[in-house]
């Protein structure tokens, strides 16, 4: 026989966990935001896609931060995916930064177009680091790249 008291304390539990969860939605933030980008003298190219939105270290719980980029003729195209759980309710006013990086080992020096979801701009290689499509979070997330 089952005590009461037990199936209570489990249910309880399982509530609790849920619970945690409900209050949760998640944002995509894919191919969307700044790039920061880095192309060295000897040809690599490294890309960091940040996400339009602040983080809060109570609240954001990254769910998937990933990028890459590859280039065709004289085009680089970056993809992104960047996504978080936000929890709801009182949250800590910090900001921090959706980030994911991604680099390509060898390009040639010249102009390219750099394309990123719907943005299009121009990339001169070698540079020491370039902020592109900056939605307000690149210039502060790429000082540090």
């Amino acid at each position: 026989m089952v005590k009461p008291m037990r199936i209570f304390g489990t249910c309880l539990i399982l509530s609790l966990l849920a619970c945690g969860r409900e209050n949760e939605e998640e944002f995509s933030f894919d191919n969307r935001g700044s790039l920061c980008v880095r192309a060295t003298a000897n040809g690599a190219l490294v890309v960091r896609a940040i996400a339009p939105t602040c983080l809060s270290s109570s609240c954001s719980r990254v769910k998937q931060a990933t990028c890459t980029v590859e280039y065709d003729g004289t085009q680089v195209i970056v993809q992104s995916t960047l996504r978080v759980m936000e929890t709801s309710g009182v949250c800590t006013d910090d900001c921090g930064a959706l980030t994911a990086e991604c680099n390509l080992s060898t390009l040639s020096a010249g102009e390219y177009s750099i394309r990123y979801g719907d943005s299009v701009g121009t990339l001169q290689v070698p540079t020491t680091r370039t902020v592109l499509f900056d939605t307000g979070f690149g210039s502060s997330f790429c000082q540090d790249f």
